[in-house]
């Protein structure tokens, strides 16, 4: 994920300007009529989203050296193996209530578990 999102960052300073142009009027209301010029703007959001980007890939370098060190310490089956346990437990909490904002017969084909449960009820 957090790949995804530097990703996202580094390849917005490319379209920062056309997304400032689009979509100015907006984004001046918003501002209250500070006096700021597009180019103020666009210089600031690319400083700050140049930021975010080498921010989210320190996290990606710094998760990483954490979880080799703790494997060192604790063994890299046992990091392993709560690893993945604490990966499955957060995405089934945050995956839960994302489920119930759909059909769940929709739910239940997109993610494949409906041969599932039809296989079940035979």
């Amino acid at each position: 994920g957090l790949l995804y999102l530097a990703m996202l960052c580094f390849m917005f300073i490319q379209k920062a300007g056309e997304y400032l142009e689009t979509y100015w009027d907006a984004i001046e209301s918003l501002l209250d009529n500070q006096g700021l010029q597009v180019e103020e703007v666009e210089g600031q959001l690319k400083q700050h989203s140049m930021a975010a980007g080498f921010l989210c890939l320190g996290t990606i370098v710094l998760n990483l050296v954490c979880a080799h060190l703790s494997a060192k310490v604790m063994g890299y089956r046992w990091t392993a193996r709560r690893t993945i346990m604490v990966t499955n437990i957060v995405g089934f909490i945050l995956g839960s209530p994302a489920l119930r904002l759909v059909d769940p017969a929709i739910a239940l084909q997109r993610t494949g578990l409906m041969t599932v449960v039809q296989a079940w009820s035979l």
